[in-house]
Parts: structure tokens; C-alpha cells; sequence
């Protein structure tokens, strides 16, 4: 009978959220904003020797719930390569064998010339941040990989 008179229909009651709540596993790693740069110091030697002297974080990096993992990209020989760790027997800051855990020097998925190339030997150690670290390792086509890298 409102409308017939002119009235305005009531107006609907605000309908209230509740805040999101957090996410299941909040231990999970947080992205860098993308493009961040980070501090490296690395080193890589077989055929010819080259200096890296930062990396990009791609995705998380950090302790997450199959162990630790960090990529970390950087143009090398007029390429974009990713530097793999991944240690699934992560227990804390510390010094990790290689093998078991597991770290490779490879070309992003897009690349004209793939390259793949993993630690058959060595160490990564990551520092008490869990952000940071030092590799000492020795690749499968016999190069080196030597220095410090981080994620932010």
C-alpha cells in the first residue's frame, strides 16, 4: 500500500561480512612483491666463469609445509635461469647435504634453448632468517655454483 501512495519501498537492511578469516596454513610463505630484486652474491664456473649479482624471488620462497623452496631468477648468457632449492628434509636453519635435497641451475619453461643442469654434489645453508643463505655445489656437467643468494 506504500507504493500505491507514492512511498519509497524500505530499504533492504546492509547485510554484514564477517572479516575473511585467516588462511588454513598461515606458516606458508609469503610472495615478494613481484619484480623485487634480492641480494646474490654467486658464482658459477665450468666453461666460462660468470658473477650473478642479484636474483629475483619467483613465487615463495621460505619454509613451507613439504620442507624449504626458493627460485630465484637471474639473466645469465642472455637468458633468463632459475636457481631451484628444494630441501625436503628442511628441520631449521642450518647446513643441507646435496643429496638428499635437491638444487638445480635451469632455463625458464619458456626459453628457445632449454637447460637443465642439477647438483650432484655440495651443500645449501640457510641462515637464521629463513630468507638467506650461502650453496657450495657442484653441477652434473661438472660447472660450480658458489656463493650467497636470498629472497628479499
Amino acid at each position: 500500500m506504500l507504493l500505491a501512495c507514492g512511498a519509497s519501498p524500505p530499504k533492504p537492511a546492509a547485510i554484514k561480512q564477517s572479516p575473511t578469516p585467516p588462511a588454513a596454513n598461515s606458516a606458508l610463505p609469503t610472495p615478494p612483491p613481484p619484480g623485487s630484486p634480492a641480494p646474490a652474491s654467486l658464482t658459477i664456473t665450468g666453461a666460462t666463469t660468470t658473477q650473478v649479482n642479484g636474483t629475483r624471488p619467483q613465487g615463495a620462497c621460505g619454509k613451507g609445509p613439504a620442507g624449504y623452496g626458493a627460485d630465484l631468477t637471474f639473466p645469465l648468457r642472455g637468458q633468463q635461469y632459475v636457481l631451484s632449492l628444494e630441501l625436503p628434509d628442511y628441520r631449521g636453519p642450518g647446513r643441507y647435504p646435496v643429496p638428499p635435497e635437491r638444487v638445480s641451475l635451469h632455463t625458464e619453461s619458456t626459453a628457445a634453448n632449454p637447460r637443465l643442469v642439477a647438483a650432484v654434489t655440495g651443500s645449501v645453508m640457510v641462515n637464521q632468517d629463513e630468507r638467506s643463505g650461502a650453496i657450495d655445489a657442484t653441477l652434473s656437467d661438472h660447472s660450480q655454483i658458489k656463493g650467497t643468494w636470498a629472497c628479499s
